[in-house]
């Protein structure tokens, strides 16, 4: 009986250094993703998408599966202001990774976000007691952009113009998508309007309207009595 009993637990400890020997870790090609930490992609320009690919490595020393648990539909669930502008693709993402291998997903934004800094975070629910969730924090700065178009280029309007109230109508002659707006006063002080069709400024005088759309950047001047 005592052989048997320490043959239970001899096993028992065993499966207890299997799970303790694996480990979830994430990289982008050579470039890890650690648990907790940030993967700073730089700088995007305006109008540009770009796809970042990642790995998702089973690192287990012995024959233990990594077993990712889907939230939603997804096994990777997406946050941060950056979460509406990204895609995610997991169509070679597997769910059950074995010692020593890895599989993959891939983030890609959308090319028609406003100038600016965005953060994606990614947490990853698994089966590895010490890095479950996995999370990580992936950033990019979307560059100005470098040529300006006229409304007209892009299949928009801006009326009334002149203005006596300060209301201001983005009429669209097509699919133009609208993504931010920003009104300089003659003193340079901004008003910022999240896409947006219309909008209401209270400065006065002759005023510079810049339009981020996805088909490029736009820049009228209008004038408000």
């Amino acid at each position: 009986m005592k052989t048997l009993y320490a043959f239970a637990l001899l096993f028992l400890m065993s499966l207890g250094v299997q799970a303790q020997t694996m480990t979830i870790t994430v990289t982008n090609f050579s470039v890890p993703l650690p648990d907790g930490g940030t993967f700073a992609i730089g700088a995007i320009p305006y109008g540009t998408s770009q796809a970042v690919s990642f790995s998702i490595h089973n690192d287990a020393g012995a024959s233990t599966d990594l077993i990712l648990t889907k939230v939603g539909s997804n096994y990777v669930t997406l946050g941060g202001n950056a979460a509406p502008e990204v895609t995610l693709d997991e169509s070679t993402t597997s769910g059950d990774i074995p010692a020593g291998l890895n599989t993959h997903f891939t983030v890609t934004n959308s090319g028609a976000e406003a100038p600016g800094d965005y953060t994606l975070t990614l947490s990853i629910v698994n089966n590895d007691g010490s890095h479950n969730p996995y999370t990580g924090t992936v950033t990019y700065t979307v560059s100005p952009p470098t040529s300006i178009l006229s409304a007209k280029e892009v299949g928009l309007s801006l009326s009334p113009v002149p203005s006596t109230d300060g209301r201001i109508t983005i009429n669209s002659t097509g699919n133009t998508i609208v993504n931010k707006v920003i009104v300089y006063g003659p003193n340079g002080m901004s008003e910022p309007f999240e896409g947006v069709m219309n909008f209401h400024t209270r400065q006065k005088g002759v005023l510079v309207v810049q339009i981020y759309t996805d088909k490029g950047f736009v820049e009228e001047k209008i004038l408000v009595q």
